[in-house]
């Protein structure tokens, strides 16, 4: 791929990126809005936790038991998060920071 293409696929995303991530765009619904704020239930089960096989860092493989749990119908949109945070003040780790004892160990 030439360099004039190159600069012309990347500008062509950055403008879908910027557009896409617009707030002034309609929020895209996966259901009816009918569905928003309505929740289903899962079903509990045992399932295999990890794995042995590939990375050290994903084992060691155990059984593990999930208990039944609700979830939301559709996802959670950036305003309705939004109107979360306004109304209780909900900071997300991201906005606290690491503390030095949460920095991993990692040596690149």
């Amino acid at each position: 791929m030439n360099k004039r293409a190159i600069n012309f696929s990347l500008s062509i995303f950055c403008i879908f990126f910027v557009t896409a991530c617009s707030e002034d765009q309609p929020t895209m619904a996966c259901l009816p809005e009918s569905e928003a704020g309505q929740t289903v239930n899962i079903s509990g089960g045992e399932f295999t936790f990890g794995d042995n096989r590939y990375y050290p860092d994903e084992g060691p493989a155990k059984e593990s038991r999930v208990a039944d749990f609700n979830i939301d119908k559709t996802e959670v949109t950036n305003g309705q998060f939004r109107e979360f945070v306004e109304a209780t003040g909900y900071v997300t780790a991201a906005e606290r920071g690491l503390s030095e004892g949460g920095i991993p160990e990692h040596f690149i």
